[in-house]
């Protein structure tokens, strides 16, 4: 299965694949939680510098289709 580390360190992958909702900001500190449509996610990741006040939803490399879907949302997102 792929192995994709993100900056916090930790294995993404292993991470989704075990259940957990992961994201990826520059806005937030490693480890801190966040409510965005109903699930809690965990900053784990970061994204180029120039994306301020943005978040990138991480899902697995099965969900391709559901991430294209998906696509760019404005969503509420709630610090917890």
């Amino acid at each position: 299965f792929p192995v994709t580390i993100g900056a916090s360190g930790k294995n993404i992958c292993e991470m989704l694949k075990q259940g957990k909702h992961v994201v990826a900001s520059n806005s937030h500190n490693f480890g801190d939680k966040l409510l965005i449509n109903g699930i809690t996610y965990e900053v784990w990741d970061r994204m180029n510098s120039r994306y301020t006040n943005r978040i990138d939803i991480a899902m697995k490399l099965s969900e391709k289709q559901r991430a294209i879907k998906f696509g760019k949302q404005v969503l509420e997102v709630i610090e917890l």
